[in-house]
């Protein structure tokens, strides 16, 4: 079983808190997407049984992907949690090969996307740093899907195994915040500032992750964010990575 979770702070911004989560409870029961990660939502129900976390307040995203980090390692039968940026979609094969990919590893596998300035001002920016990609040795998945090592990347569309997150909450026991609600999670997202150097939460996180759970990214598949797509085989050109 998959646990899915994704933030509606445009949604939430137009329609309220409330009532944006009822728009996205009533898509996700009448089958229509309204939102890209409402219909990418709606495809993984194709592929197994999920269990939903909708978001549709997040003011801090580094606070919000924390307490879906909190809420998927706590969410009973979820052997895998995929975390969904309102705004990124994907074609059934390719989340197909986004869970293969992590439940073979063991690990983490993030699918790639254009980043909105990358498609504005160069079709290659992409949300990972492929000069961090080991893209010589690929690793083949059913159905001819591929993935590489990796060093992180975006966090728009990524899957993560139980096992993954049980080692990363160990080795960050140090990060414990007591949230709003009284109860103790991992600041596991919060952001980093090292010499001089800010790190966007989705980095912070990945800089976290001990080295010995594996962190992979696909080479294979159709991604869409923003409304503009990528071939994920065009990863290994020279891409830099520009995450926030």
């Amino acid at each position: 079983m998959l646990f899915a979770s994704s933030h509606f702070y445009s949604l939430g911004h137009d329609l309220g808190i409330a009532g944006a989560m009822q728009a996205v409870k009533d898509a996700l029961q009448n089958r229509k997407g309204i939102l890209p990660a409402v219909r990418t939502m709606l495809l993984l129900q194709e592929l197994d049984d999920v269990q939903i976390r909708i978001d549709t307040g997040a003011t801090c995203i580094a606070k919000t992907r924390s307490r879906a980090f909190h809420d998927a390692l706590g969410a009973t039968g979820c052997d895998l949690w995929v975390s969904i940026d309102d705004d990124v979609e994907a074609t059934v094969p390719t989340l197909r090969w986004l869970l293969e990919a992590a439940r073979t590893s063991g690990g983490i596998c993030l699918a790639p996307y254009l980043l909105r300035r990358g498609a504005a001002d160069d079709p290659l920016l992409v949300s990972v740093d492929s000069q961090a990609c080991d893209v010589r040795t690929p690793r083949s998945l059913a159905g001819g899907g591929q993935v590489v090592r990796a060093a992180g990347g975006g966090f728009g569309l990524v899957a993560m195994t139980r096992h993954a997150m049980i080692e990363i909450a160990a080795a960050n026991m140090a990060e414990l915040w007591n949230d709003a609600d009284g109860v103790q999670k991992l600041a596991i997202f919060r952001e980093q500032l090292e010499n001089q150097l800010w790190w966007g939460e989705d980095l912070s996180f990945f800089r976290r992750v001990p080295s010995h759970v594996p962190i992979e990214v696909l080479i294979t598949g159709y991604t869409m964010h923003d409304g503009v797509g990528l071939e994920l085989e065009t990863l290994g050109s020279g891409n830099k990575d520009v995450s926030s």
